[in-house]
């Protein structure tokens, strides 16, 4: 689950997010009828799709694809229902729907006074032109895949670079004992020749 900093609802699903950027509505199976339904195809697709592969000896992408539609065509004539209602409700992608945008993984992130964010295992520096208006904020991280992570605020994409990564170590259990050894030790300064305190 995710939030998005232009003020989306806290908590949503990456496929909620989704739907709503697509002006898509979401129905929900909240009757057991439908419920019902839905479990069943879970099953054909989970259970008896793979039987039937095995018993037609299929062990490969390109055999499979070839014989799902032969598959979709049988499970329809056996369950398919009529609906009440002919019209095609799907309508085009719009023009302004960034379809490789919208369908990224997104993730929230609160910068440091640094102007840095960890990130799997990582930290990045972010290098925006207006350092100040962005000190303590959130940034949206997108995941693309095959593409570099993609950071922004709001609408506006900030470069950023890969400052180290960070050390993925077991902690050093230390007891009371040892404990004194390895903390940090202060140079005492000398004082001058002449001070009142010397």
């Amino acid at each position: 689950m995710s939030r998005e900093v232009s003020g989306a609802k806290e908590i949503e699903t990456h496929f909620a997010r989704v739907l709503r950027v697509l002006d898509i509505e979401l129905i929900c199976a909240h009757s057991p009828q439908a419920r019902g339904r839905v479990e069943r195809a879970n099953e054909v697709i989970q259970d008896r799709l793979i039987k039937e592969m095995r018993l037609r000896k299929i062990s490969t992408i390109e055999d499979a694809n070839k014989f799902l539609p032969e598959f979709i065509e049988e499970y329809n004539w056996k369950f398919g229902i009529e609906p009440r209602d002919e019209e095609d409700a799907h309508r085009s992608v719009r023009k302004e729907d960034d379809l490789e945008r919208i369908f990224a993984r997104r993730t929230v992130r609160k910068l440091s006074k640094s102007l840095s964010f960890q990130y799997e295992g990582k930290c990045y520096q972010l290098h925006p032109a207006n350092p100040n208006r962005f000190r303590s904020s959130y940034v949206n991280i997108l995941e693309r895949t095959g593409k570099p992570l993609l950071v922004e605020s709001g609408s506006q994409e900030l470069p950023y670079t890969i400052r180290a990564e960070i050390p993925n170590e077991n902690p050093i259990v230390l007891d009371s004992k040892q404990l004194e050894a390895h903390w940090p030790k202060k140079k005492i300064k000398k004082p001058i020749k002449y001070h009142p305190w010397r």
